[in-house]
């Protein structure tokens, strides 16, 4: 296979890879603009973190991540690169690190159950409150502009809020 026949990893399907591994699989994005990430506050846990979400069945991460922020923010969302993953163990989960981009036009309405707020953050002065994986994911994708990275980290949380 040569690299021109191989799927983009936005394209993927993740099938049964949670009834296979155990593990769940997540799709979030790096949004991002002028040095600032956008992030949300969880209603949950009152923690900072990237916007994305779950992985269907059948479903691309790409299409998981477009609808999982529309769920959450009402706003539409450019999938690009994959930036990178952050492996998870103790929560079993991994998360796939998409670089996204605002698609102008769409009205922010947030989902109050989910998230209390949204804004944006310097890259490098992130709020003390922020998930362990928004900030592995945010500091590796500084590191490692051109470089896809991998990320373990041990804590229990994740750092997705999930439509």
């Amino acid at each position: 296979m040569t690299g021109s026949d191989r799927a983009e990893p936005s394209q993927i399907c993740v099938g049964d890879l949670y009834n296979a591994t155990g593990y769940s699989m997540t799709a979030v994005g790096l949004i991002h603009s002028e040095g600032r990430v956008l992030l949300a506050l969880s209603a949950h846990d009152r923690r900072w973190g990237l916007l994305g979400g779950p992985v269907r069945r059948m479903e691309t991460p790409a299409d998981a991540l477009r609808r999982s922020i529309v769920a959450r923010t009402g706003v539409c969302v450019r999938v690009e690169a994959l930036q990178g993953v952050v492996h998870n163990p103790c929560a079993c989960c991994i998360e796939l690190v998409f670089e996204a981009r605002l698609v102008q036009g769409c009205e922010v309405r947030l989902d109050r159950e989910e998230l209390l707020r949204a804004a944006w953050f310097r890259m490098n002065a992130l709020p003390a409150n922020i998930s362990e994986s928004a900030r592995s994911a945010v500091e590796a994708f500084m590191d490692q502009r051109a470089t896809p990275f991998l990320v373990t980290h041990r804590g229990g949380e994740g750092g997705a809020w999930h439509a």
